[in-house]
């Protein structure tokens, strides 16, 4: 409060994007890139991964660790943008704010995107948040997820695919897994439609859960 009582917020307002955390799955439209800056560390992680679009024998997995507020799930946001259809308005909207920041590394993703086959209809993206469960659970629910963006407008002609479709992830987790495609054999059905990309926020949900499982679950179907 200055000295005629007028407060900060009289001048300063804070945009809505800022006002909540950003949550991978919902946070999917246009208004989510709204003031995304990209940093040095994004800038980074992007050039890894378009170094492995080009390059099969580098990583294609990727972890970034970093305070709560520091921006890891914005960049996940940011990446689902930039690897979704060319129709998208918000793909669009991520390739002008990376072509600002580096021009050869938006050259880089294009091609790389080309290069496994994934124009103009983008990758199969699956982005969700971890919770207190099984790594195979989530990765089920991330598969299911990208399939169903995937496949919003058009029928898959693989059974499997339409296994991963029809699972109903409301109901009881150890249900759903009985009925559930084999892991790779899912992951082998959407690679064969698209390149496939798998996002998992807040995976110390699931290192929590292997511990307090004393072991039960694998952590090796990564």
């Amino acid at each position: 409060m200055n000295a005629r009582g007028a407060t900060l917020s009289a001048h300063v307002s804070v945009r809505p994007r800022f006002a909540r955390s950003i949550n991978v799955e919902r946070d999917t439209t246009l208004r989510s890139l709204d003031g995304y800056i990209l940093t040095g560390r994004t800038l980074e992680i992007l050039r890894r991964l378009s170094g492995s679009f080009l390059d099969p024998s580098f990583a294609r997995a990727i972890s970034a660790t970093g305070p709560y507020g520091s921006g890891k799930s914005s960049m996940a946001v940011f990446l689902d943008a930039l690897l979704g259809s060319r129709k998208a308005e918000s793909n669009a909207a991520a390739e002008e704010k990376l072509g600002n920041a580096d021009k050869e590394l938006l050259r880089q993703f294009r091609v790389g995107r080309k290069t496994l086959g994934a124009d103009p209809e983008g990758f199969i993206r699956g982005a969700v948040v971890a919770s207190a469960e099984p790594v195979e659970h989530t990765l089920l629910r991330a598969m299911v997820s990208g399939a169903r963006r995937f496949f919003a407008h058009r029928s898959p002609s693989s059974k499997v695919v339409r296994q991963l479709l029809a699972l109903d992830l409301a109901s009881g987790g150890a249900s759903r897994m009985r009925r559930r495609p084999p892991l790779r054999e899912a992951i082998e059905a959407l690679t064969e439609v698209a390149p496939v990309i798998l996002i998992i926020d807040e995976f110390g949900r699931n290192l929590n859960h292997f511990v307090q499982s004393a072991g039960v679950v694998d952590l090796h179907c990564l």
